[in-house]
């Protein structure tokens, strides 16, 4: 009696552990999804380039102004200069800082819906939609589109 009272158990514990195996497994490619999906978004959203190169710009004018006032003529130059390398890491900062706030936003975004924005199955109408509107590059032959990084990602 206590055999087959046992085995009914036995085989339970073995469907839980199997369920909840794959579930972990599920999370994990989700979190590996979303963490994919939040670092295209930041980096086609961020502005990296633009604020180093600004912060440059400003940095030296600012450099310049200030050298000119404290030094007189002979330190606008360097003035500038040190303007330029301040400037520069400045916007380096704040590239960092908007693209960190970018992926933060889609990831959480992704996690918490369950998907990416694209609640459509792949081929599908609302699928081509979605990945024409989405991205400019969408091919929908091959349902792929041209990344930032100059290669061929799937539309998801």
């Amino acid at each position: 009696m206590d055999m087959i009272t046992s085995r009914p158990v036995f085989v339970l514990a073995i469907a839980a552990a199997v369920v909840c195996g794959s579930a972990s497994g599920v999370m994990a490619r989700s979190q590996a999804y979303c963490d994919d999906y939040a670092r295209d978004f930041a980096n086609q959203n961020s502005n990296a380039g633009e604020n180093i190169v600004s912060g440059a710009v400003a940095g030296a004018i600012g450099g310049a102004v200030l050298g000119g006032i404290l030094g007189g003529h002979n330190k606008v130059g360097k003035g500038a200069l040190i303007g330029t390398g301040v400037g520069t890491a400045a916007g380096a900062v704040n590239s960092a800082a908007e693209w960190q706030g970018d992926y933060n936003y889609a990831f959480r975004r992704c996690m918490s819906s369950g998907s990416a924005g694209n609640d459509s199955a792949p081929g599908s109408p609302a699928w081509y939609e979605y990945c024409e509107a989405k991205y400019r590059s969408f091919d929908p032959d091959t349902g792929m589109f041209l990344s930032s990084s100059g290669s061929w990602k799937p539309c998801r």
